[in-house]
């Protein structure tokens, strides 16, 4: 797996100020949206992570625990033709919202973003590259690991935690623009895949 850098114009960025707070910076067509977040009562980095996995239907494991809203076109509600989502950043009663919307199944993969300041007051809308925002989120995800530590982040930041399946699968998103490859193992019966621990080093730890 050869890891490379690419263009990505969106530009997304978290600031860990110690226990209980963060800036989140989101640079977007031109577009520059900054808010400090109380992460003791807010939805936080790790529910970003979750979103941008749950987003993409292709990685193909159910929607048991997926913190999105499946979209039919019909009312016999087969098959799911779109997915939504909502992401609440909240400093102590001003919010700022991000609605997440794709339209699964097409050929160029979008994403369609609201960005909502204080329940509608200053709404911006945006269709970026769905890959585009995997980028920047994993970008800001393994800057921020790097600075505190996996178990570290999950300490100072007291009540957020980034789960780490799901932050490589989105940093492959960004970086592959496909989904991360699995092996089946040599002897194993039909459904035992794995992957190789190497590469997911390799992923966690490389700088976008």
């Amino acid at each position: 797996m050869e890891l490379q850098k690419r263009n990505c114009d969106i530009d997304f960025n978290v600031e860990v100020l110690g226990e209980r707070w963060q800036t989140i910076s989101l640079t977007i067509n031109g577009d520059k949206h900054e808010h400090l977040v109380s992460v003791a009562i807010s939805d936080t980095l790790g529910d970003l992570v979750d979103i941008m996995f749950s987003l993409f239907i292709e990685s193909n494991d159910g929607f048991q625990n997926r913190k999105v809203q499946c979209v039919y076109d019909n009312e016999e509600r087969s098959p799911i033709t779109g997915l939504t989502a909502e992401l609440d950043w909240d400093n102590e009663g001003e919010v700022m919202t991000w609605r997440f919307s794709r339209r699964l199944y097409t050929e160029e993969k979008m994403l369609h973003l609201e960005v909502d300041y204080d329940f509608g007051e200053k709404v911006f809308s945006y269709t970026v590259p769905f890959f585009d925002m995997c980028y920047a989120v994993a970008r800001a995800v393994t800057a921020v690991l790097k600075k505190t530590g996996i178990i570290g982040y999950r300490y100072i930041s007291e009540y957020d935690r980034i789960n780490i399946d799901h932050f490589l699968y989105i940093k492959h998103l960004g970086i592959f623009r496909k989904h991360i490859s699995y092996y089946q193992m040599t002897g194993g019966d039909i459904g035992d895949y794995v992957t190789s621990l190497t590469d997911e080093i390799d992923l966690l730890q490389f700088d976008m």
